[in-house]
């Protein structure tokens, strides 16, 4: 008895400590610290278990009167919602349990025990065999942690349904297993359990790969994206240094002409040509846009030239302000949004062509919001807006500015409506 006992705390702690352990993991503890009802939480979902293990072999509705609780344990511990535990409790619990019912059906089989027997029988070997299934979960994790972090995190976050749903499947697939062995156990019902497990196990691994491939397509057409923000970030600085050049070598003969101004003491020519050059300075720098940061000012000024071209009237609101987050990744998230807002606002009637553009801080909070006329409605479709350009790197560009925007803990709200589209993104909430 003692032994039973000690085999299962030791599947209970692994149990809990595989399954929440690994979604703690991905999600992160609360911010703001952890309130003493999380810990009096776990305390009561590991005498619940443990009570569970030790009393009967399988119950299954106690898995979902068990998952409920850890679910709402799991949504104290971690900042994600409680849907989102619940439905990774009631997948995680119900496939271990499907892992085990070969071993317990096998006992069924081998003692001749009918389902109310079996239920109650204390049998060592399956605690060990329970143990044995959760040190190898243990040790996939410890060597694979950061891969399937970021894995099991892409999963819940955009396929959380098709989780809970295998959950509900693996439930209902241990209820008919388990009621075929109401009157006792055959090699039959062994075989079709191992059968059907295993097919649920290539299931599972088919739509990871299949899942994996979407994130990779997904990362792929994002960076079709990127490469293009760093191409044209390089051709703005290009640009930059031609009038760098350009500016270096009009300043030598610049000197030598008012040197030889003061040479032949031609002292008012050479002041004339001093205020000519200032007032077309003054000139270039009401043209030029400022807002204290190098490459946002080079996006923008090359944007009021592509607005230009296209007849699309560009207005601009900008204070002088500071990136809020990594220059790079303001640029990408400010010429993504730029480039559609003035591509959608080209393909209206004359007249209607216009995009505006604010940018300014309140109360240390950045905000970027940004308007442009369009001519037909945008396309959405499984919530992501679509593109009207050919190309496999196009449709992507909302989709890359809002992994931009999460990543720096920003937000970021759309809306349409009466041929305009509005975009705001705030940084610093």
């Amino acid at each position: 008895m003692m032994v039973h006992v000690i085999l299962s705390v030791i599947e209970v702690s692994f149990h809990m400590l595989v399954g929440m352990g690994l979604f703690i993991g991905v999600y992160g503890r609360k911010k703001g610290g952890v309130k003493a009802c999380a810990y009096l939480m776990t305390g009561l979902c590991f005498i619940m278990e443990l009570y569970n293990n030790y009393y009967s072999q399988i119950s299954l509705t106690a898995v979902v009167f068990i998952s409920v609780v850890e679910g709402i344990c799991l949504w104290i511990w971690s900042d994600c919602k409680w849907k989102t535990s619940f439905s990774w409790c009631l997948f995680y619990n119900n496939f271990y349990v499907l892992c085990i019912l070969p071993a317990l059906i096998l006992v069924g089989v081998n003692s001749d025990y009918s389902l109310a027997q079996l239920i109650r029988v204390e049998n060592i070997l399956i605690r060990l065999y329970g143990c044995v299934i959760l040190l190898t979960f243990f040790l996939i994790l410890r060597y694979n942690f950061r891969k399937i972090k970021s894995f099991l995190r892409i999963i819940l976050s955009r396929y959380l349904y098709l989780v809970l749903a295998a959950g509900i499947f693996e439930w209902v697939m241990g209820i008919g297993l388990w009621n075929l062995g109401i009157d006792g156990f055959s090699t039959h019902v062994f075989w079709l359990a191992v059968l059907l497990i295993l097919c649920l196990i290539f299931l599972i691994l088919f739509l990871g790969v299949f899942l994996l491939y979407k994130i990779a397509e997904t990362k792929l057409s994002i960076m079709y994206i990127n490469e293009k923000s760093i191409k044209q970030n390089f051709r703005l600085i290009m640009q930059e240094q031609d009038k760098i050049r350009k500016i270096n070598h009009d300043r030598k003969y610049e000197f030598q002409y008012l040197l030889e101004c003061m040479e032949k003491e031609e002292y008012q020519k050479g002041k004339d040509y001093i205020i000519e050059k200032y007032a077309q300075f003054k000139k270039e720098q009401m043209v030029r846009i400022w807002t204290g940061c190098n490459g946002i000012d080079n996006l923008l000024n090359n944007a009021g030239s592509q607005a230009k071209k296209k007849c699309v009237e560009l207005k601009l609101e900008t204070e002088i302000m500071e990136s809020p987050i990594k220059e790079y990744d303001f640029f990408a998230v400010l010429g993504n949004l730029l480039d559609n807002a003035i591509d959608a606002a080209a393909k209206c009637d004359e007249g209607r062509r216009s995009v505006e553009l604010k940018l300014y801080r309140a109360n240390n909070i950045t905000v970027l919001s940004l308007k442009n006329s369009y001519s037909s409605e945008p396309k959405k479709k499984k919530g992501k807006f679509l593109s009207a350009k050919e190309g496999r790197e196009h449709g992507w560009g909302i989709e890359n500015v809002k992994g931009i925007v999460e990543r720096n803990q920003g937000r970021m709200d759309i809306s349409y409506g009466d041929g305009i589209f509005t975009v705001q993104v705030t940084f610093g909430m």
